[in-house]
């Protein structure tokens, strides 16, 4: 956000604050760690158990958010960014009180949208990798 409070921008919400409670205390956070429903970083290496319980929970979210060839928008960076900034005036900030913990309706309503954005950057990226390792021109389409 970028306002008279935040001439420079907000820093992705980092400078927003809410009342802190288990280290989170700020709209960023809140996004990546309260309403992210599996904050946190797994146990190296990972066990057959993890391996299956990954694959099994991208492939569920993947099936509830499908996405296009077409939605990937390779190399299309200013798009992307477009995308989350249209994310962000009508999604993120609307609802958000600084200062104050977001509702349960704003958390709710957040994780569709968290989801369906995570699933769809994790298509770019494999997109992405593909083309790096691959030599094809798929990235280009």
């Amino acid at each position: 956000m970028v306002n008279a409070t935040y001439p420079k921008g907000d820093a992705g919400g980092n400078y927003e604050k809410v009342p802190s409670v288990n280290g989170i205390s700020n709209l960023h956070a809140v996004w990546d760690s309260q309403i992210y429903q599996y904050p946190g970083y797994p146990v190296m290496p990972l066990s057959t158990t993890d391996w299956d319980w990954y694959t099994a929970t991208g492939a569920s979210y993947y099936a509830q958010y499908p996405v296009s060839q077409s939605s990937i928008l390779s190399a299309d960076y200013s798009a992307w960014a477009l995308q989350s900034y249209d994310i962000a005036v009508n999604d993120v900030y609307p609802g958000f009180v600084a200062n104050q913990t977001p509702s349960q309706q704003y958390q709710q309503n957040a994780i569709p949208i968290l989801t369906q954005n995570m699933v769809l950057g994790a298509a770019r990226l494999a997109n992405l990798i593909e083309y790096i390792y691959s030599g094809n021109s798929l990235f280009l389409h």
